[in-house]
């Protein structure tokens, strides 16, 4: 929709540097900016699914809860809704993938966003085996410990204890906790012990 209303012209242009890329972005959005407002405000937008789903970009510019922990998620639902828009039909969306997956791995794909989104009880608890099992995700959950406690002895002292969050023990297991995994951020549930 956006290529038909800018006339088939890309607002995004990489170059070599992250800002570089970001600069002539923005340049582009503002030469384009008059027919990106026409379709904003366009009958094919308002009726469009698109107007109506959250966004990757909205969610990492909130301040109602830190992204961190939501990047891993909203890139995965993001490509869910593509795929499911092209009736996963790889090849219909395979190079916008490949679009996304080269701008996640220089940007924004790091074992902190995969810690993060491990240790996220709003995802970890809906769906605890796929999570365990993605390797993405453990590795860099792991690899994210051993950059910030650089003490083997706590390392496997954390190592432990994880068993009490992945299962749901403890504090984790009381109702509080449990009520509040999908309505507070990660790290801002206070329980006393």
């Amino acid at each position: 929709m956006m290529r038909r209303y800018t006339n088939l012209k890309n607002l995004i242009k990489p170059a070599k540097t992250r800002f570089a890329t970001a600069f002539l972005t923005l340049s582009r959005m503002h030469q384009q900016k008059n027919n990106l407002r026409k379709m904003v405000t366009s009958e094919d937008w308002t009726s469009s699914k698109w107007a109506k789903e959250p966004q990757v970009l909205r969610l990492v510019d909130t301040e109602k809860k830190p992204p961190m922990g939501y990047i891993y998620e909203a890139m995965d639902r993001a490509k869910e809704c593509i795929a499911s828009s092209f009736d996963h039909k790889e090849e219909k969306y395979n190079e916008i993938f490949e679009i996304i997956d080269k701008r996640w791995d220089v940007q924004l794909h790091r074992p902190l966003h995969a810690a993060a989104h491990f240790l996220n009880p709003e995802f970890f608890y809906l769906k605890a085996l796929e999570v365990q099992k993605d390797h993405e995700v453990m590795n860099g959950f792991y690899e994210c410990m051993q950059r910030l406690v650089p003490d083997v002895t706590v390392q496997d002292l954390n190592t432990n204890e994880m068993s009490i969050y992945m299962k749901a023990e403890s504090l984790f297991g009381k109702s509080v906790a449990i009520r509040q995994r999908n309505t507070r951020a990660p790290g801002n549930i206070l329980l006393d012990s």
